[in-house]
């Protein structure tokens, strides 16, 4: 599972994706930040001043009067002793913000290392394949907040630590604060991100997995219809027919009944099946194999009826029994016995001895790779395959809840 955990998280996070989208969420905030700071500054110093405050800007605005002057008119006009007046809008005049260009990019530079690490960080955790999904969130979560807490003071100290000021340890908190804050929010946009992507990235490939399997479903459909069409397979059954008529005109009209059963059966466009109707089509074919092959070809079915119910890929008993034929010697000193059995465990077993041929046949019938392959896709199970040199099974499994 852990390969296909990183099969999954490599294609929806990839390195390239990460830094892009790193330098996105750096980049966008600090930009909505700063018009955030910006706006919101207009929005709580842009007041109507009242008469007061007016006379008490212009005084401080206005450099005839003394300093003892402005303290006296602050006193009489607040009441206040001893204290000094707040920082007024004169000093905002006087000293202008500046916008630090340079400062915004170390910032920005800062933030996307953080996101870029943390992106790194949920990229493992969330391709690991933890027995229960709290264990994900909390390892995820717990990792995160601790990457977020070293980085975000370590640049706090270093942003500090280059600039021309030295901080008394209360203003000092107060910024490695407004860092973690700032840092925290971010962490939380990459892990919901991470986990957004991730299932998108999932419901994508379980789209495709169904479009693969339609064609494949598609593709076994054309097969066993080209199989069952193929002039070798047409031309013994035409013999055969016409050997019947000759001989028993009743079983060449049952040998058209069975093998006009088994062309229905093929052209029916239907993704999963009752184990019921494949067992029909499979007893159809066998009759018309025990017509042609007489004695030297026998069958064994051991079918719990509690199983008809249950569901199959359809032409994947068919197909096995097809291939069990097509590639073992049937003769009177060889006779060919297949055995279909449903075993306890809810799982319909298919075996037969090996007798090889001297000569192969073009298989061109369903292969067991194909089956295996349409089962994983459809239901996510496995298909079993056993060779022990004497007898050859093969287990697909019964799905009883569909």
């Amino acid at each position: 599972m852990e390969g296909k955990a990183k099969k999954i998280a490599k294609p929806y996070l990839s390195l390239r994706r990460m830094a892009i989208l790193s330098l996105v969420f750096s980049g966008g905030f600090h930009v909505l930040y700063m018009l955030a700071f910006f706006f919101g500054e207009s929005l709580f110093v842009g007041f109507e001043k009242s008469p007061s405050e007016q006379r008490y800007v212009s005084q401080r605005m206005s450099p005839s009067l003394s300093s003892d002057t402005l303290q006296i008119d602050e006193n009489q006009e607040f009441g206040l002793v001893h204290q000094k007046a707040p920082r007024g809008f004169g000093d905002m005049k006087e000293n202008p913000k500046k916008f630090r260009f340079d400062k915004m990019l170390v910032h920005i530079f800062l933030s996307f290392v953080l996101v870029f690490v943390l992106f790194l960080y949920n990229r493992k955790m969330m391709g690991i394949d933890f027995l229960k999904k709290w264990h994900e969130i909390f390892f995820v979560i717990l990792g995160s907040t601790l990457i977020t807490t070293v980085l975000s003071i370590s640049f706090s100290y270093l942003v500090l630590a280059l600039g021309p000021h030295k901080f008394v340890p209360p203003f000092l908190f107060s910024i490695i604060r407004d860092y973690l804050v700032r840092d925290y929010f971010l962490m939380a946009v990459v892990i919901m991100s991470c986990y957004l992507m991730r299932a998108l990235y999932r419901q994508r490939m379980i789209a495709v997995e169904n479009e693969e399997l339609k064609t494949e479903n598609i593709r076994t459909h054309y097969e066993a219809l080209k199989s069952q069409l193929d002039p070798h397979f047409l031309f013994n059954s035409m013999n055969t027919l016409q050997s019947l008529i000759e001989i028993d005109a009743e079983k060449a009209t049952d040998y058209v009944q069975q093998l006009s059963s088994v062309l229905r059966y093929t052209l029916q466009n239907k993704e999963v099946v009752a184990l019921a109707d494949e067992m029909n089509c499979v007893e159809a074919y066998c009759s018309m194999m025990q017509i042609r092959y007489g004695d030297n070809l026998e069958f064994d079915f051991q079918i719990d009826k509690k199983y008809n119910k249950a569901k199959v890929l359809p032409l994947s008993v068919q197909g096995l029994v097809e291939n069990a034929i097509k590639h073992n010697v049937i003769s009177a000193k060889q006779p060919l016995v297949i055995q279909i059995v449903t075993t306890e465990n809810g799982q319909l077993e298919i075996s037969n001895a090996i007798q090889p041929k001297i000569k192969e046949e073009e298989d061109s019938g369903i292969g067991l790779a194909n089956l295996a392959d349409r089962y994983r896709l459809q239901w996510n199970k496995e298909v079993e395959i056993r060779d022990d040199g004497k007898y050859f099974r093969v287990t697909i499994p019964l799905i009883e809840k569909q």
